[in-house]
């Protein structure tokens, strides 16, 4: 098991909260150019931003909601650049890791439990270190099949781990009227 520590990540919602502001505020930021996706990393086609980008935004952030964040993500670290973020997947990078489709990487991590416990959940969606998801998550998963060999795709785990993944999940679609 990975013992990498992963810092504290600000989503939308986290972002938000700590900035005393509703979530859609934060996509009007970054619409209008305030904050952008530079110092985010991007998974399954959500922005997660260090903590520490959410709190030098807010210049004065809401304390409450910081130490809310932070209890939340318990173990965690302080990093201010997104480049001290370890390699991390959703359910979107691991459908591609398998080769399963999305519904079924879903169906896998709610209603089977088969990919354990994630390693962190930011604004509702579960997080795994890509070391650990590789090393301790699939060999689970090949211990209790009876009929596939679960083998990760050597390719698109060598892109994830050298931030340059451009499968789904990979960068943010466009929703409601902007997608039009």
């Amino acid at each position: 098991m990975s013992d990498e520590v992963i810092p504290y990540l600000a989503g939308t919602q986290e972002f938000a909260a700590v900035c005393g502001v509703a979530p859609q505020q934060v996509s009007l930021w970054v619409k209008r150019g305030h904050i952008d996706y530079s110092n985010a990393v991007i998974i399954s086609g959500k922005a997660y931003w260090p903590l520490a980008e959410a709190r030098r935004h807010a210049g004065a952030p809401d304390e409450a909601a910081l130490k809310a964040v932070i209890a939340e993500q318990e173990h965690g670290r302080w990093a201010d650049d997104v480049s001290e973020v370890p390699p991390l997947v959703g359910l979107q990078e691991i459908a591609e890791l398998l080769h399963v489709t999305r519904i079924q990487a879903g169906a896998m991590y709610r209603s089977k439990g088969q990919l354990g416990e994630a390693d962190r959940r930011v604004s509702g969606a579960p997080l795994w270190l890509l070391d650990r998801f590789v090393a301790d998550v699939v060999p689970a998963l090949r211990e209790k099949s009876r009929t596939k060999d679960w083998v990760v795709d050597a390719e698109v785990e060598a892109a994830i781990r050298e931030r340059r993944y451009e499968g789904p999940g990979s960068c943010i679609l466009p929703r409601g009227r902007a997608a039009k």
